[in-house]
């Protein structure tokens, strides 16, 4: 529909509509159709957003990414994830975002998939620092994946001790955001 409506012009609706049939297309197994949709959707944002950074453009990076992590691809891979992480950075400068964190997250398990378990390990440690500045004392979902990935790494790498204690500090966290869902969605029953 949005493409009748659009004609052939590029549309920020049509690449989003492209990253959703893709996201099906992956529960599906279908991985060459999604990574075709995923490189249709990054190729128009780029037409939109010409040279600019955008938050879109690095979403359809990482996206693309993921299916070539997916399909073993992991030097295309990694190549996008770096790229989408640069933009992030410049787009949100010094300042601690979740975006960036979640790119940083999403290149260390490319990075751990091609064994470079070093800077997996610096790539999570990082992540993890700032999604801790992010959300301080607060238990979230985001820390504990967080800390579940630097713990396969450390595994990997064979430091047991440090990733046993991420491992239960990860559960702790996961626990109790689930117990506080949990509480919102009576809440909101209630309510």
């Amino acid at each position: 529909m949005y493409r009748r409506i659009h004609g052939t012009k590029d549309h920020l609706d049509v690449a989003a509509s492209l990253c959703s049939l893709a996201r099906v297309y992956i529960a599906q197994g279908r991985w060459d159709d999604a990574a075709s949709l995923h490189e249709q959707a990054l190729a128009m944002r780029r037409r939109i957003h010409g040279s600019s950074d955008h938050s879109d453009v690095a979403a359809s990076l990482c996206g693309l990414a993921q299916v070539y992590e997916a399909q073993g691809r992991l030097g295309d891979s990694a190549s996008l994830q770096e790229e989408s992480l640069a933009m992030l950075r410049r787009i949100h400068g010094s300042k601690d975002h979740s975006d960036v964190a979640a790119s940083l997250h999403s290149l260390a398990q490319v990075c751990r998939a091609q064994g470079r378990l070093d800077d997996a390990a610096s790539l999570h440690e990082d992540s993890l620092a700032m999604l801790r500045r992010i959300y301080g004392c607060k238990d979230h979902g985001d820390v504990a994946r967080s800390m579940s990935g630097l713990a396969r790494v450390y595994s990997a790498q064979g430091r047991l001790d440090d990733s046993a204690s991420l491992w239960e500090e990860a559960l702790t966290t996961a626990r109790t955001t689930a117990m506080w869902l949990q509480r919102c969605a009576a809440w909101h029953r209630c309510a």
